[in-house]
């Protein structure tokens, strides 16, 4: 980027553009090994090249409601993560989407993994979609690994 005259909306939208892909360039991301290796949602933003204070929505959280929207985004950055590359195709039908299913357990008063499944492209959706994964590992895992955080959203 050097000197820059703005003499029309299209000159400023070009200046953001440039000034975009500066940011985009200054980002420190590592390239993920394997899905295991992002075990917090600070390890997610550390290979997204992201700082967590700067994109969470309540850096600190009062009510349920505010935990609640932050522990969704954060399943939602870290599956994003996690997945790499891979984005669930809707429209075909025999691509297989994994899923983590939780059940209650009164001994603990929380939510625990049980098992993962699969869907195959439908008109309805019982399960959180974008939270879905390419393999039956990667959705236990998940599943597992983040149980506090899933936990912040089915008790509250």
């Amino acid at each position: 980027m050097g000197n820059f005259k703005i003499k029309s909306i299209e000159d400023v939208e070009t200046l953001l553009q440039e000034l975009n892909e500066f940011i985009q360039s200054q980002k420190k991301a590592t390239k993920i090994k394997h899905f295991t290796d992002v075990k917090t949602f600070e390890d997610a933003c550390k290979y997204s090249g992201d700082n967590p204070d700067d994109i969470l929505r309540f850096r600190d959280p009062e009510t349920d409601e505010d935990f609640y929207y932050d522990s969704l985004f954060k399943l939602r950055y870290i599956s994003n993560v996690i997945r790499g590359d891979w984005k669930p195709n809707w429209s075909d039908k025999n691509e297989t989407k994994y899923y983590a299913y939780f059940r209650y357990d009164p001994k603990t008063s929380a939510f625990v993994f049980l098992v993962t499944g699969y869907v195959w492209t439908d008109s309805n959706s019982t399960v959180g979609s974008r939270l879905c994964f390419p393999s039956s590992e990667m959705a236990e895992y998940f599943g597992k690994q983040f149980i506090d955080l899933h936990n912040q959203i089915l008790l509250k």
